[in-house]
């Protein structure tokens, strides 16, 4: 893969890049709080349609207390079956009335139109046909308009999956910007993209036909006196380098972490925005799956105590973070900084203008 600036991150035969963006000097730096609004479902079985259950969404509001009591506006990213569950829409309705910000979430084998099984079954949107994915995205933004009201401007695909064609898709459904990419961590193996060496700050997404749009990726990378070694180590498809990765994340000599309370500690999670403010990453962004706030449906909580551990790492995480002077902001306002284009919307994020979309067909 190029080394930046400008990474090329492959799905399928044709790739996609990401151009870094640079943070002016003069804005703090800013602090997001995305959460995956999802289904629950088994993520150790096959991805099928009809095994969902949509009831861990009534438990946000817990986070959202906890944001709230933070400053800090969550951006829910939203997927089809919670959109179309009567009870589960009306607790994104509350949230949205309470000024959380809502995007929309493909998860592109629960979400019609359905193409062919051995293309939905891996997860990744940025697999599918071109036409399939847009025809998914429309149809769930004209869903999420229906349910809630106004048009949503935020994209997160499932998996972390873009594809080539997944900018030119995402304006032509009016969406303005992306949360997608998840640097530090490849996806290969699994059928996904490689984001060993993508941007850890705001950056711009470019399509195989150029189609541009704005992204801000969940934080993560590589901590350690050997963190430089961190992408040959990662390769997920090197069976050779697993035992060296194993060594080194016990030896904490190179470790790989995500700016999450799923599966980290508090003091990990400080450790990785230490070192993305050292490298003048303008903006943080932290991230969790909706169903970890139910216990049993993820693997990173299985127990109200593992719950529990889980709102308390966070809670410690936004404490440290506030006096560090990381500014609480919301997705599309950042976007306007880098972009150098009016925020639009802000606090509600429902209407304006296209953020940073030079290049769109």
């Amino acid at each position: 893969m190029a080394p930046l600036p400008g990474a090329d991150l492959m799905t399928g035969s044709v790739g996609f890049r990401l151009e870094p963006l640079p943070w002016p000097r003069e804005q703090p730096p800013r602090l997001l709080l995305v959460v995956d609004t999802e289904e629950g479902f088994d993520w150790h079985a096959p991805l099928l349609p009809a095994r969902h259950d949509v009831s861990p969404v009534m438990e946000l509001p817990r986070l959202q207390e906890l944001a709230e009591h933070h400053g800090i506006v969550p951006c829910y990213v939203v997927t089809w079956p919670l959109l179309a569950d009567d009870r589960a829409a009306r607790v994104l309705a509350e949230l949205a009335a309470a000024g959380a910000v809502l995007g929309v979430h493909l998860h592109s084998w629960i979400t019609p139109p359905f193409g062919p099984a051995e293309v939905e079954v891996l997860g990744f949107q940025g697999w599918l046909p071109a036409e399939l994915e847009e025809a998914k995205l429309a149809r769930l933004v004209a869903l999420f308009r229906e349910r809630l009201g106004r048009p949503p401007r935020i994209h997160k695909a499932g998996r972390y999956g873009l594809g080539p064609w997944t900018a030119r898709a995402l304006r032509r459904t009016g969406l303005y910007l992306d949360l997608s990419p998840a640097p530090a961590f490849d996806y290969r193996h699994i059928g996904g993209p490689d984001y060993r060496r993508a941007p850890p700050g705001p950056a711009r997404l470019v399509g195989a036909d150029g189609s541009r749009l704005p992204v801000l990726p969940a934080s993560g990378g590589f901590v350690g006196p050997l963190r430089a070694l961190g992408p040959r180590l990662f390769d997920e498809r090197r069976r050779r380098a697993r035992t060296a990765r194993a060594l080194g994340q016990r030896s904490r000599l190179v470790r790989r972490l995500r700016l999450s309370p799923e599966g980290h500690t508090v003091g990990e999670m400080r450790a990785l925005a230490r070192r993305l403010l050292a490298r003048g990453v303008g903006c943080l962004t932290v991230t969790l799956h909706s169903p970890s706030l139910a216990p049993g449906w993820t693997p990173y909580v299985r127990d109200r105590a593992a719950r529990s551990q889980l709102l308390t790492t966070l809670d410690r995480f936004l404490r440290w973070a506030r006096t560090c002077g990381l500014v609480p902001d919301v997705p599309l306002a950042v976007a306007g900084i880098v972009a150098d284009t009016p925020a639009a919307g802000a606090k509600g994020e429902g209407d304006g203008p296209a953020v940073g979309a030079t290049g769109a067909p």
